[in-house]
């Protein structure tokens, strides 16, 4: 038996433009082009979810954006944009812009940032109004998170891409036109996803993990405190089994609480004695990576930041949160 929260989300642009324009399916889950569910809601806002509060804003390594040129798309004509960069964009759009039937995607600017590579997790901010008044249908109070991927802008694909850039999506938004606009503010690539740590590092959350029992996880007083841009991983009894990897399907015990408050909002315990099973091509991606690598029967702490867990999926009640888990690896299923 397997967990929903582990699954692994979907990119957010690669369906923008279809939950944007209302698209979604009946039951509010979208799936990843590797065919898991995305637990909770749609991961992109609709156009009629307002989302209040105050617009994020995000250190950033671009310190520009260049506008394009002579660009055909009579979007990028139409939309003006404002705020600085590392701040939640504002865009205005010609009232006499009339969207296509299928929406309109384009880049507005191109940031002076790092390229985006295939495989890595873009952090974005994003913001969407109306485009005859301008008024708010979303605004980001915090970054969200996607995956990185080959292919075209208006498939969600993000791969070459930098850093600083803004793009827009136009939708009919059930015959109120609006605009979304992106900024793409980060990119966290695979040679960072992984820190390893030792129990004794300041800072961390202590385990007990008994043999054959259920974990406990303490937080550090004041809270959780992580730098470290990946998972921070800290063995706690290394196994002699067989090397996991990325491809394998595994068998595993495990605990998941919140760095917030250290509160459970997951546990293969709760189901039994019995060892939970997961394609780690198919959960999180700090499970994915966080485990790569290590040998079967090992205990390890892995604690995931939003961009590895659920940033991707805003309306999941994790997406903001740094999760704390504590796995002991069973057995590999399936090796590939």
């Amino acid at each position: 038996m397997s967990s929903t929260f582990l699954r692994r989300g979907t990119a957010l642009v690669a369906v923008a433009v279809l939950a944007l324009a209302g698209c979604s399916d009946d039951g509010g889950n979208t799936s990843s082009s590797s065919g898991y569910e995305t637990p909770g809601a749609s991961a992109t806002p609709s156009g009629n979810t307002a989302t209040p509060g105050v617009p994020a804003t995000f250190a950033t390594n671009a310190t520009t954006c260049t506008p394009v040129e002579g660009s055909e798309s009579k979007l990028v004509s139409a939309a003006t944009l404002g705020g600085d960069l590392g701040t939640t964009p504002t865009i205005t759009v010609d009232a006499s812009y009339e969207v296509p039937d299928e929406g309109e995607v384009a880049t507005l600017c191109t940031g002076d940032g790092p390229v985006l590579e295939e495989g890595s997790v873009a952090t974005y901010l994003s913001r969407a109004v109306t485009i005859a008044d301008g008024t708010e249908l979303y605004v980001a109070t915090a970054p969200g998170y996607m995956s990185v991927a080959k292919g075209e802008l208006d498939q969600g694909a993000l791969a070459g891409l930098t850093v600083g850039t803004r793009f827009a999506v136009t939708f009919a938004n059930d015959g109120t036109p609006a605009v979304q606009v992106f900024e793409l503010v980060d990119v966290l690539t695979q040679d960072k996803f992984v820190t390893d740590a030792k129990v004794s590092d300041a800072g961390l959350p202590t385990v007990d993990a008994p043999q054959g029992k259920k974990p406990t996880v303490t937080l550090p007083e004041g809270g959780l405190a992580t730098t470290a841009p990946g998972v921070t991983r800290v063995v706690l009894e290394e196994g002699d089994g067989d090397v996991v990897k990325q491809t394998d399907t595994i068998k595993a015990f495990y605990l998941g609480v919140n760095g917030s408050d250290g509160e459970e909002f997951d546990s293969s315990w709760t189901r039994g004695d019995e060892p939970s099973e997961f394609p780690l091509t198919g959960v999180i991606q700090g499970w994915t990576h966080g485990l790569e690598g290590l040998k079967v029967g090992t205990t390890v702490m892995l604690i995931i930041p939003p961009a590895l867990g659920y940033g991707a999926s805003p309306s999941s009640e994790l997406a903001t949160e740094t999760l704390v888990f504590v796995v002991t690896i069973d057995s590999v299923v399936a090796a590939e």
